[in-house]
């Protein structure tokens, strides 16, 4: 699963900084890069849950938290509207990074690296 999923997470972590360098939540520039975000994030989701049906035996613990993962930026970008970040697009966007600890640490462990910049 590691080396199936390793290039659609490096995307994810490119695609979520390319987000974050058009300026803070409610700047113009960001809420303006809101419909590309949205859309590219919405195309990843269901490409990385693709790989997570095909490989539903791996270990539990990385496969419950790489579906977090895929869970927190599709519920992101469900809600994600111009304007100031509110606390759930908070919450939401730290738990991503956060259950993305559980693939990073675990396909390195297999020699596989999932970070991208």
């Amino acid at each position: 699963m590691c080396e199936a999923i390793a290039p659609l997470i490096k995307e994810s972590s490119g695609n979520k900084n390319d987000f974050v360098e058009l300026g803070e939540p409610g700047s113009p520039e960001r809420n303006a890069g809101i419909p590309n975000f949205v859309e590219i994030t919405q195309d990843w989701v269901s490409r990385a849950q693709e790989v997570l049906d095909a490989h539903a035996e791996p270990p539990r613990y990385l496969t419950r938290t790489l579906q977090r993962y895929v869970d927190d930026m599709r519920l992101f970008v469900d809600g994600l509207r111009p304007g100031p970040e509110d606390d759930a697009d908070r919450a939401l966007w730290t738990d991503s990074i956060g259950a993305l600890g559980g693939p990073l640490t675990t396909c390195l462990d297999q020699g596989v690296e999932l970070w991208q910049r």
